[in-house]
């Protein structure tokens, strides 16, 4: 009964809570750059782990690399992680980053999103 009772409180007080607000970096990156950016990284990822299988190797020029890739659209590193950690703590906006790059990485199929497919389990 405890056990119950502690369960409805908190079901009581997690739904009370109203989703916070977090202040919007002045350097943020513009959503539709941010997916060009996640998606470039994506395939240069893919292609440094397929390259390198030694986890330093693969390390050091992955992070080399990015920095370049950044560089190529104007971004430095601060800022790109600046603008990761105020989209990672929207999840409704990275959701629909992500949705945008695996479209792009798709061909531009209209599939649905994996995380679609995965609610279905």
């Amino acid at each position: 009964m405890r056990l119950i009772t502690l369960a409805l409180l908190f079901l009581t007080q997690a739904c009370a809570l109203e989703p916070k607000e977090f202040e919007v970096p002045s350097d943020l990156i513009p959503q539709d750059s941010m997916v060009m950016i996640l998606k470039d990284m994506s395939i240069l990822e893919s292609f440094t782990h397929q390259k390198y299988i030694q986890l330093e190797r693969y390390a050091m020029l992955l992070r080399m690399s990015g920095d370049s890739l950044l560089q190529d659209y104007g971004v430095n590193r601060d800022r790109y992680e600046r603008s990761m950690e105020y989209y990672g703590k929207n999840p409704q906006r990275f959701m629909d980053i992500y949705d945008s790059v695996i479209f792009q990485l798709d061909g531009g199929k209209v599939n649905s999103s994996p995380f679609e497919a995965m609610e279905q389990f």
